[in-house]
């Protein structure tokens, strides 16, 4: 099996986890506030991983495994807060469309960082991505740039940096993918434990379905989630990263309509025909086109 096609099978993981947090947080987050959520999501998915892992972070954890960490778990932090701000005050279907704008900017940071161009197949498969995400999401309401909206852009706009960021450390520093990602998600849950101490009044209890859910999306969403992203970007570039990422809104939408029983129009079923073709022109080899 090939690098890349391992890659890939880890960012199916990823997404399909992702794609099962939509429907987890939807029902946590009229039980906890945000700061807690975010805290007992990765303390629970780091307890998981430091448990497994242990060996491996003591041998691969040193100084600037440390630091970017700590700067991917505040990236991944401000991206949880915005996201759910944004949703707060701005209809989901146009934000989800926004954010959905992650797949081009990825490969516009990538282009300016690298000082290359992706080839015509990468290209080609980011707009597809981005297209079917919007028909997947729109609701047929129109862009007025609310600040709703532009939170969503500005937090489709930090996914691609954090893309980008991992990608750049991993190689730059030649970090282990496996401590690194760890770190991110033990980070971001300590400033969310700080804004839960700061800002929030925690309410500990939750009803057994809630517990449930907690476990679910801190050892799956976040602990597996991350653990796979983080091996996936060892085995691929940042824009094929980028593209998979369209993957997580079409697991949201089949766990939706499997779970919830949700109704999908036309327009969803043709979004998810775009994503999936898209996934499948980021495994093609890209030549190197200079800028």
């Amino acid at each position: 099996m090939s690098k890349s096609t391992v890659g890939i099978l880890y960012m199916v993981v990823a997404t399909f986890g992702w794609g099962l947090s939509f429907l987890l947080n939807k029902n946590l987050l009229d039980a906890l506030e945000m700061n807690t959520l975010i805290t007992f999501r990765f303390i629970i998915g780091c307890s998981l991983l430091c448990a497994i892992f242990w060996k491996r972070l003591r041998q691969y954890t040193d100084r600037n495994t440390l630091l970017c960490g700590f700067i991917m778990g505040g990236l991944l932090y401000l991206d949880l807060y915005f996201t759910f701000l944004a949703l707060e005050i701005t209809d989901s279907g146009i934000a989800g469309v926004i954010m959905g704008s992650s797949i081009i900017w990825t490969q516009l940071i990538q282009t300016v960082v690298q000082r290359r161009l992706p080839s015509p197949w990468i290209a080609l498969a980011a707009c597809l991505g981005f297209i079917g995400m919007t028909l997947l999401a729109w609701k047929g309401k129109h862009l007025q740039f609310s600040p709703g909206e532009l939170l969503s852009l500005f937090t489709g706009f930090l996914s691609g940096i954090m893309v980008v960021a991992f990608n750049h450390m991993l190689r730059s520093n030649k970090l282990d993918a496996t401590s690194l990602s760890i770190w991110e998600c033990l980070w971001c849950g300590i400033i969310g434990f700080v804004g839960m101490l700061c800002f929030e009044q925690p309410d500990f209890q939750l009803a057994p379905a809630d517990w449930v859910s907690l476990v679910l999306l801190g050892v799956i969403c976040s602990g597996v989630c991350f653990l796979c992203i983080g091996r996936a970007q060892a085995c691929l570039d940042a824009g094929r990263v980028g593209i998979l990422l369209a993957l997580e809104p079409f697991f949201a939408l089949l766990i939706g309509v499997l779970v919830a029983r949700e109704h999908v129009a036309l327009t969803g079923y043709l979004g998810c025909a775009l994503i999936l073709t898209a996934a499948s022109l980021a495994g093609k080899p890209e030549p190197i086109h200079d800028v």
